[in-house]
């Protein structure tokens, strides 16, 4: 009788156990099916924005996405790197942007809070003729980067950049209250005008397409918007050239598509995506200049150990870094360093007296790929 009602039991607990795993599964399939047509609403969303984007902007294309391999780069991609490296580039103190010249190297003043206005100097009186900064105090004290140059008395090529509210803390965006992506973009321009104490910026670019816009790979309204105002203040001469940062390849074709497309990307260049090698492509065939950022902070597996870069390092008696940053001038980048040492300052404009062999940049350029 025991053994009976052990076995009752057990079946009472199967039976629950089975009706609660039932519901449970209901309910993951009912929220399964609500995600779908929730993604699926934001779809037909993106296609018809799409469509009314296309309409005002005739060029405007959807680029077909490409899937990406576990090292960052679509397959068709990695391949073209391993059959056609980047042709090298002629390498000078200054690149050409559109009619004028820029810096060939630039110091970036990201996160230097209050040591910035004194490695702004620093960086100046070593040599560097580019400053990269923008309005965005969450990440930069542009007034710091103002107070430095103003200390220096040098004349230098200043980029600024427009941040979207996500890249603000709060209540320190620029533009205070104002809701109009021109409103806003022109708040920001005139903020930077006056934290730099210049009366035109060298380069504006938009800091990253908006969140919504990563995420469905379609710019927005607000996108475009705030490209046209971005393209305002160059017309109306507060701005020599404008460009955009941290932007992918799909989203890049539709800025280009776009009135006054892009002069300038910068992006975080990492090796594993063979240094940007898709979007570099793109630029080339646009005739725009690709900045790179975080070149030794994104790829330390690369200048770690053994590999293309100590060997080329070993051979020319440079430093790692030194060789990287040849490298970029190399394929036709202009990098940025941030370093609050004065000597590596010193170190990362050395590099204009040595170069690479063709096979040294070949396999630097797929070293995290290949």
């Amino acid at each position: 009788m025991a053994m009976h009602h052990g076995l009752a039991v057990r079946a009472m607990r199967w039976l629950w156990l089975t009706t609660l795993c039932c519901a449970v599964g209901a309910d993951q399939f009912d929220r399964a099916a609500a995600d779908e047509s929730h993604r699926s609403l934001r779809a037909a969303a993106s296609r018809d924005q799409f469509d009314r984007l296309r309409l005002q902007h005739p060029g405007l294309r959807r680029a077909k996405p490409r899937t990406r391999s576990a090292h960052g780069m679509s397959p068709e991609a990695a391949l073209e790197l391993r059959s056609k490296p980047t042709p090298r580039a002629t390498v000078d103190r200054r690149v050409a942007l559109g009619n004028s010249t820029m810096p060939a190297v630039l110091y970036g003043t990201a996160w230097k809070k209050a040591k910035t206005a004194g490695l702004v100097f620093a960086a100046v009186k070593v040599g560097f003729a580019g400053i990269d900064t923008a309005t965005a105090k969450k990440h930069y004290n542009e007034a710091g980067v103002g107070d430095g140059l103003a200390a220096a008395a040098a004349p230098v090529w200043t980029q600024s950049k427009f941040t979207y509210p996500r890249g603000h803390d709060p209540g320190e965006a620029p533009w205070g209250d104002a809701t109009d992506p021109a409103e806003r973009v022109a708040r920001s321009v005139r903020a930077a005008l006056a934290n730099l104490k210049v009366t035109k910026l060298d380069a504006f670019l938009l800091h990253g397409p908006s969140t919504e816009a990563r995420r469905s790979g379609i710019l927005t309204e607000e996108d475009v918007a705030t490209w046209a105002a971005i393209a305002r203040a160059k017309r109306d001469g507060l701005v020599g050239a404008i460009g955009v940062s941290n932007v992918d390849a799909n989203l890049l074709r539709q800025f280009l598509a776009l009135p006054d497309p892009p002069q300038i990307v910068q992006n975080r260049c990492f090796a594993s995506s063979g240094w940007d090698y898709e979007i570099r492509g793109i630029c080339r065939e646009h005739h725009v200049v690709y900045e790179g950022f975080s070149l030794l902070t994104a790829n330390r597996d690369i200048t770690a150990g053994g590999g293309p870069v100590a060997a080329a390092a070993a051979r020319l008696g440079k430093t790692r870094q030194q060789v990287v940053f040849r490298f970029a001038l190399e394929v036709g980048m202009v990098p940025l360093t941030g370093t609050t040492d004065e000597r590596h300052m010193a170190e990362d404009l050395g590099v204009f007296d040595f170069e690479l062999t063709g096979d040294e940049v070949a396999a630097i350029e797929g070293a995290g790929v290949l």
